[in-house]
């Protein structure tokens, strides 16, 4: 029973508001690491990484963390049976880490000028505004760290089918 549902855990993470599919990307994750060994959630389970690759994209931070989180699990669970995901994952998931990074960094320097500014003024805008951008810092920090952990996952299970990534890889670890 338990097997059917990743289908429709997939399909949900694909349409809807930004909680529903980050709830269907976080319970796919939990149903990728429970069925891992089971041989019939292996097709199903397959089948919904497409769905986890294409919420790298979403606009909303949490959903784009629970993606990377989720694909991190399904590759986790999978193995070598998800190399025929690895054409669309890995340049998602490499170009969703550097952008998170770029904007973390971003982040940083605003939040910097922000809270210099409202020292300055004492204005309850600008500390509002600093505010905000800490919180758009923390998101992009967890979509970073929920990416590294997936590429991590990526070269734990399957190094050596990652050569034709591997100048990417190296970009984004130096980086």
């Amino acid at each position: 029973a338990g097997v059917a549902l990743i289908g429709m855990l997939a399909g949900l993470a694909g349409h809807g508001g930004g909680s529903s599919r980050q709830a269907a990307l976080s319970a796919l994750e939990a149903a990728a690491a429970r069925f891992a060994g089971a041989p019939a959630a292996v097709a199903p389970v397959l089948a919904a990484a497409p769905a986890a690759v294409n919420a790298l994209s979403a606009t909303s931070r949490t959903v784009v963390a629970a993606a990377a989180a989720c694909l991190a699990a399904i590759i986790s669970a999978l193995g070598p049976r998800s190399v025929p995901v690895l054409p669309s994952a890995v340049p998602a998931l490499f170009a969703t880490a550097n952008a998170a990074a770029a904007s973390l960094a971003d982040a940083k320097d605003a939040a910097a000028a922000a809270a210099a500014a409202a020292a300055e003024t004492e204005d309850e805008a600008e500390a509002a505004a600093a505010a905000a951008t800490a919180s758009a810092r923390d998101d992009e920090g967890h979509v970073l760290v929920a990416s590294l952990r997936a590429v991590d996952v990526l070269m734990e299970q399957l190094s050596g089918f990652l050569s034709p990534y591997l100048p990417d890889l190296l970009r984004l670890l130096l980086s």
